[in-house]
């Protein structure tokens, strides 16, 4: 059959081919592509992701082991926050690993020994605490906590420890124990509150008041991975780490010798008050009933006033001598950097009240009345906080630039022209039992966390400015407040919930 010039048209007609296989390379280029986002830059994305979660993590913990240590000494619950997981960022075209959980939860149970004298006088239960995330792209070791010590533990992966914050046990000659109690568990991805309760049953002293005593405090660090190094200069009081104290091999003890004196021991619990064999030798005041109190106040203001200033009490330091108030009848502290704590059995009288600059906590405990011109506060880098048992007559109170939160409880009225809070990275708590009155001005701006008011009596206030403010305004209990009832994001709890 001769071919016809269609037929030879046909065979040479070769358009189509191009296109096609240019869509097959485009086709296969999109593949590889997609395959190398998913193999290289989504990991990658994600383990950013979780390092920048690791970091706040552990800038929570150190919170949390901050607020066991102040539940302790002050006798307060507080509810710290731990955000357990995170979340990856939504892909539209890739596929992302299920969110990473976290989980946090306290150990076993392990007795702290204080004996006097070879006899067993005390022996309350601790527990540690583990955070463990659960990351798909990063190997990270578990998070732990024990006696104020906060370190990331990678010696299941073949490294060893790395301390985020040192020990405060062990203080220049004082020992300082805050025993944790309690079971816990949790995990998810979510925030939780942690919850941490104080001893709720005190006695005059669970422990012996003199003589020479011996501590065991138990321990998931033998004495070459931290405590040699870091307790070398404690003098007599550090006596080692016995490795065969527990059955437990991981678990060792560390040994003390301290004065009675210079023991401070509480209790504290997670999620409730602790229950497992709960001691302390800490005074918390009480009134006429026998009930605890808000005020409280170390056994030596029992002799009238005094500072407890760098973990030393001076019942010396009177309020209404020079020593403590000078010529000018002002209290003034000014760049010091340790914590601080002024303290009275009776009233107080002054003329101005200033503490600039503190490095540290700041503390004024008063069981009666408290009258001055102004209370300022400036820069204080710790949480501030004021407790009163009586009225409080201040002209104006004046708090700048705070470092943590602020706290002013009193167990009556509150009158002032003025109160002025201006940029606090925590929360702001004003509690009082009475009245409370502010003639002209209720400012608070800037605060980054919640701002809890409770008011038992009646409310009188000028002008309220609140500004700038990123958390809520918690009103607590049935009280008219007035214009603070218009402020947005608003709640109202029970007075049971108000952080304490």
């Amino acid at each position: 059959m001769i071919p016809t010039l269609l037929d030879s048209r046909l065979h040479d007609d070769s358009r189509a081919v191009a296109p096609l296989v240019g869509a097959i390379l485009l086709l296969g280029f999109l593949v590889i592509g997609l395959s190398l986002y998913q193999a290289q830059i989504v990991p990658q994305q994600n383990s950013e992701t979780e390092f920048e979660h690791f970091e706040d993590t552990q800038n929570e913990l150190i919170e949390l082991s901050d607020d066991i240590s102040m539940v302790g000494e002050f006798n307060r619950a507080r509810y710290p926050t731990v955000k357990l997981g995170t979340n990856y960022q939504t892909r539209t075209i890739a596929i992302n690993s299920p969110p990473p959980a976290g989980l946090i939860q306290t150990s076993d149970a392990y007795p702290i020994n204080i004996s006097n004298g070879g006899e067993l006088k005390a022996q309350p239960q601790t527990r540690f605490i583990e955070y463990r995330p659960g990351y798909n792209e990063l190997d990270i070791g578990s998070t732990w906590y024990e006696h104020s010590l906060l370190y990331l533990d990678d010696r299941e992966n073949g490294g060893g420890i790395s301390v985020i914050q040192d020990q405060e046990l062990v203080d220049n000659g004082q020992v300082t124990i805050t025993a944790l109690q309690n079971p816990f568990e949790e995990t998810g991805t979510s925030r939780l509150t942690i919850e941490i309760y104080p001893k709720n049953d005190f006695t005059e002293s669970d422990i012996p008041d003199e003589g020479e005593l011996n501590v065991t405090v138990p321990t998931r660090l033998d004495a070459d991975e931290y405590w040699n190094q870091t307790l070398e200069d404690a003098g007599d009081t550090y006596q080692g780490v016995n490795d065969s104290a527990h059955k437990e091999n991981e678990i060792h003890a560390i040994e003390l010798i301290v004065d009675a004196e210079d023991l401070q021991v509480n209790t504290v619990g997670i999620q409730t008050a602790p229950d497992e064999n709960q001691v302390a030798n800490i005074i918390t005041s009480t009134d006429e009933n026998g009930e605890t109190g808000i005020t409280e106040l170390p056994p030596e203001a029992d002799e009238g006033s005094g500072e407890y200033f760098n973990n030393n009490f001076d019942s010396n330091v009177m309020w209404d001598e020079d020593d403590l108030i000078g010529d000018d009848g002002e209290v003034e502290y000014d760049e010091e950097d340790e914590s601080l704590s002024l303290f009275t059995a009776g009233d107080v009288d002054v003329d101005d009240m200033e503490f600039d600059e503190l490095g540290n906590d700041l503390r004024v405990f008063t069981v009666g009345d408290v009258t001055a011109s102004e209370i300022e506060v400036d820069e204080p880098d710790g949480e501030v906080l004021f407790e009163t048992g009586g009225d409080v007559d201040v002209d104006d109170m004046v708090f700048d630039e705070l470092g943590d939160d602020l706290g002013v409880f009193t167990d009556g009225d509150v009158t002032t022209n003025e109160i002025e809070v201006d940029e606090s990275d925590g929360d702001v708590l004003f509690y009082t039992q009475g009245d409370f009155t502010v003639e002209e001005e209720l400012k608070i701006e800037e605060v980054e966390g919640d701002i809890h008011i409770y008011v038992g009596g009646e409310v009188d206030i000028g002008d309220i400015d609140f500004d700038d403010n990123d958390g809520d305004v918690i009103l607590y209990d049935d009280t008219d407040y007035g214009d603070l009832e218009n402020e947005e994001d608003r709640r109202e709890p029970d007075l049971e919930e108000f952080p304490q």
